[in-house]
């Protein structure tokens, strides 16, 4: 019933949504701006609440199907943090992408899918996440059936998980203690969601933490290799490297940056 009432549902709220962001443009005392600020605060996590709720209904029902298409890997990633990475301004923690490991980067699977899980990893690691950084790492290897092996992780340094607590993690409407939903919200649905994610594409997804020490959650997906047609219209050749390369010689460049690792990516 969930999953057929999907649209009608999701209809009115975001028209709620779409009120509050135009009463945000006009002329607002302080005390309004604060009484908006937390009706969106709370319009934006009943979204989240609402999503997750179909989503799982959907992957319960069997109506959830998975669209592969042809994509750009690395642009995926770093589309996926960029979006996120307002959440982690906001805290003043520092967030890491770092596809350089990433060999294969046209690919052929549900790029929608797949964002889902990353985005999901990296709202979880933001949300217990109080000091720091955050850190997305990927790479791809290449299978002997000459599928792409698609690897990658996200890394936190926030309140961890206790080892007990692990083994359940995964599981529907579960949180790693009472504490944690009281303090930070949640339907402890997301990582259940991302899970069967995962597995409908052929893939797993498991976790590594130590309590109060931070986490890190890794996923595994086969990938197929883009389509030649897809790889020719967004492989630049040899000679409009060499012809970009000619542009930038001689040129000094000023890296500021006041995260090491941030700036050893940049380097490379």
């Amino acid at each position: 019933f969930l999953a057929t009432m999907s649209h009608e549902i999701r209809t009115p709220l975001n028209g709620v949504l779409g009120m509050l962001n135009l009463l945000a443009n006009g002329p607002l005392t302080p005390r309004q701006e604060e009484n908006l600020h937390i009706a969106k605060s709370s319009a934006s996590l009943l979204t989240q609440l609402i999503n997750d709720i179909l989503d799982f209904s959907r992957i319960e029902a069997g109506k959830l199907t998975i669209d592969n298409v042809d994509f750009n890997l690395i642009n995926l990633l770093h589309t996926t943090t960029s979006n996120i990475s307002t959440a982690a301004n906001d805290k003043d923690l520092q967030l890491v992408c770092d596809t350089s490991e990433v060999k294969s980067e046209h690919v052929h699977s549900d790029p929608h899918r797949l964002k889902q899980v990353i985005n999901n990893l990296l709202s979880n690691a933001i949300k217990f996440t109080d000091t720091g950084t955050i850190t997305l790492k990927a790479n791809t290897q290449v299978r002997p059936d000459g599928k792409i092996e698609f690897k990658c992780s996200v890394i936190d340094t926030g309140i961890g998980i206790e080892e007990e607590k692990l083994n359940y993690i995964f599981e529907k409407f579960n949180q790693a203690t009472s504490s944690t939903s009281r303090l930070y919200g949640g339907t402890g649905l997301g990582l259940s969601i991302a899970k069967q994610l995962v597995e409908l594409q052929e893939g797993k997804i498991w976790v590594e933490s130590e309590e109060r020490k931070g986490s890190t959650f890794y996923v595994e997906l086969p990938l197929i290799v883009a389509s030649a047609e897809a790889i020719s219209k967004n492989v630049v050749s040899e000679s409009q490297i060499k012809a970009m390369a000619m542009e930038l010689k001689g040129i000094r460049i000023l890296l500021a940056e006041d995260n090491e690792f941030n700036k050893m990516i940049a380097q490379d």
